[in-house]
């Protein structure tokens, strides 16, 4: 029994010790795989690394590449923008989006600006057109008018033009010196009130009827009907205003009957004050002075009209180039190399780092 026993017992011891060499040899199999998986994501990363490294230069080298082809961006504006460090994709992105968003402000207020153009175009041709419209109806070319002067609507009477025609014995261009002196004495617009007084509550200039012997605005000019005022009192106000061929030379009046003349020739003296109006063509005495202002001033209009619509035109084609600028801007940025070597690259280092990391637990 004791020698079964034995035998027993070294077989068993037998047995354990074939345990334990397979054991070993399991465990000595095992360091060296692991020490195999660590090599190889040892290597896997450090292959990672590199193509990153290879990836970022080649980006980098892009960027500058694309930023010195740009034709409607300036290279300069481009590389100032642009980070020294140009490995991160992401850097580079914002960069560029900060120059996008740059020549977008640019743009907007360059287009903003020529609207603002074309809108001001479009009020000033509502005002010609307006205009027009009213003159082609028959309405009077008026006056300058003053800053001074109260405004007149609703007033009763009528401005000295309105209310007088030519003498029909006398040839229209006599009436130029006379014009051009009354309306730089300021008379030519004058008002004639229906009571031939004056309002002095009225910062306005009023003709009232004192009338005087000799020649006189009468002897070229005569009352209109239908003005809203008697033409006897516009007769009478015309025989108060003196007509002489010149002022020049001697500017004392020798009877004192009248302070006031007007000269043939554009001169004037009211008073002490001795002035010249500036010659021209007549535009507002007389009937066919009138019709000829207000024909030539339609064909202003015309001329005013027609240069709006032109200018109207060349602001939309500035506005049309614009937009075509930039959507090309937008389209030559959009072309920026958008580092996705870079990107997959970093991808493919965390998952090789991850790898090593494992391996090197697995291995300890």
């Amino acid at each position: 029994a004791a020698r079964r026993q034995s035998i027993k017992d070294v077989r068993a011891a037998l047995r354990a010790h074939d345990q334990a060499l397979q054991q070993r040899d399991a465990q000595a199999e095992a360091l060296a795989d692991s020490v195999t998986a660590l090599d190889i994501a040892t290597d896997v990363t450090r292959r990672a690394r590199n193509a990153l490294d290879a990836a970022v230069e080649t980006f980098e080298r892009d960027v500058r590449t694309w930023a010195r082809s740009c034709q409607q961006v300036s290279t300069d504006r481009l590389l100032a923008a642009l980070p020294d460090d140009l490995s991160a994709p992401s850097d580079v992105a914002s960069a560029l989006g900060r120059v996008r968003d740059d020549i977008g402000r640019e743009h907007e207020r360059h287009v903003s600006g020529l609207c603002h153009e074309q809108q001001r175009l479009d009020t000033a041709m509502a005002d010609l057109e307006l205009e027009q419209e009213r003159f082609a109806s028959g309405s009077l070319v008026e006056p300058v008018t003053p800053l001074w002067r109260t405004d007149r609507s609703g007033q009763a009477g009528a401005a000295l033009w309105r209310t007088v025609d030519i003498e029909p014995s006398v040839v229209s261009s006599e009436l130029d010196g006379i014009e051009a002196a009354l309306t730089a004495s300021g008379l030519i617009d004058a008002w004639i009130r229906p009571d031939g007084g004056v309002d002095l509550e009225r910062t306005d200039v009023h003709l009232v009827a004192a009338p005087l012997p000799g020649e006189t605005l009468r002897s070229i000019l005569v009352p209109m009907n239908d003005v809203g005022l008697d033409p006897d009192l516009i007769d009478r106000v015309l025989r108060s205003i003196r007509i002489v061929e010149t002022v020049r030379g001697d500017h004392t009046v020798h009877d004192g009957s009248s302070d006031l003349e007007i000269g043939r020739d554009g001169s004037f003296r009211v008073g002490a004050a001795v002035g010249h109006g500036r010659m021209q063509e007549a535009e507002l005495l007389g009937a066919e002075a009138r019709e000829r202002r207000r024909l030539a001033r339609l064909a202003e209009l015309e001329s005013l009209i027609a240069a709006n619509r032109d200018e109207h035109r060349r602001l939309g084609e500035r506005v049309d180039t614009a937009t075509r600028q930039w959507n090309a801007v937008a389209a030559e940025l959009s072309t920026a190399p958008d580092g996705r070597g870079v990107l997959s690259a970093e991808r493919d280092i965390v998952a090789a780092e991850a790898g090593e990391g494992q391996a090197r637990r697995q291995h300890t």
